[in-house]
């Protein structure tokens, strides 16, 4: 293998969507395929979305659309995939039934990963043993969580999500309970419905077509609707509170505040990220063997 020169970040994203398009030239022969399969059906075509699938591909593109400053593209990506109606929701009757809780809200994810071992993970970092020190890590004060969630009826403040671990409560979207039913269970999801509403909320052409994508996700958290008339700005602002309560575990409010250049982060203990922060170093290999 020879050592390739470095490029640009936009070159990458360039690459990244081309890469994309020809993945959703060629699986749009199968647009289907989300969920269970039919009776008799082929079941390596169906639960696509634990594979790279067409709605995944553009879910992807609009990401990246957004992150290269593409919002005309990212929206139209975006609009896709809503109008597809391939996903849907979470509703609360989906975590108030003990027997079939779906924590991660597995009919919302566009591409997931299946972890085998998350339980095991989970139990480690999200729960404190009997024979374990008490560890509060990875816990959210109650200050905390009554500032980020303002709405009593927010579907996200469920306590299936705020569970009880030795006295200590833990976010608790990625517990592995026995009893749930396998196709719920072991689910990291990488891209999901909610995400594709944001999107579309920040890159609509106009404020109003944004406050009503913006208030289908807030309805379905069964949170309150913004008022028509909301500036660009406060949207904008509430636009980043849902990428802080809808993505917990999941890794994505990272990059929104990358791409955002966000300086101060919202709960963090001090000082103020500066845009080097937001730049991971190369790997030595890297280094070593680049050009």
């Amino acid at each position: 293998v020879q050592p390739q020169s470095r490029i640009s970040m936009q070159a990458v994203i360039d690459a990244c969507i081309e890469d994309l398009k020809a993945a959703e030239t060629l699986l749009e022969v199968d647009k289907d395929g989300i969920g269970q399969p039919a009776a008799g059906g082929d079941t390596f075509l169906a639960f696509r979305q634990n594979k790279l699938n067409y709605w995944a591909v553009k879910g992807l593109l609009a990401r990246l659309y957004l992150y290269s400053g593409n919002k005309t593209l990212a929206f139209q990506k975006a609009k896709e995939v809503i109008d597809g109606e391939k996903f849907a929701f979470l509703e609360l009757s989906e975590l108030n039934t003990p027997l079939n809780v779906d924590r991660t809200a597995t009919k919302e994810h566009l591409f997931a990963i299946y972890v085998t071992n998350l339980k095991e993970l989970t139990d480690r970092e999200f729960k404190t043993g009997a024979s374990t020190q008490v560890s509060y890590t990875l816990t959210i004060s109650n200050a905390r969580k009554t500032d980020l969630f303002k709405a009593t009826s927010d579907i996200r403040i469920n306590p299936v999500f705020w569970s009880d671990s030795r006295g200590i409560v833990y976010y608790s979207k990625l517990w592995q309970e026995d009893n749930v039913p396998e196709q719920l269970k072991k689910r990291i999801p990488l891209i999901k419905l909610s995400e594709i509403y944001l999107i579309a909320a920040e890159t609509a052409p106009t404020l109003d077509e944004s406050l009503d994508y913006f208030n289908l996700l807030r309805d379905a958290r069964i949170d309150a609707l913004l008022p028509a008339g909301t500036s660009e700005t406060v949207l904008l602002n509430e636009i980043a509170r849902e990428y802080r309560k809808d993505f917990i575990c999941e890794g994505q409010l990272y990059f929104f505040y990358k791409r955002n250049r966000y300086q101060n982060i919202p709960g963090a203990i001090t000082g103020q990220m500066k845009e080097s922060q937001y730049i991971f170093p190369l790997p030595n290999q890297e280094i070593e063997f680049g050009k």
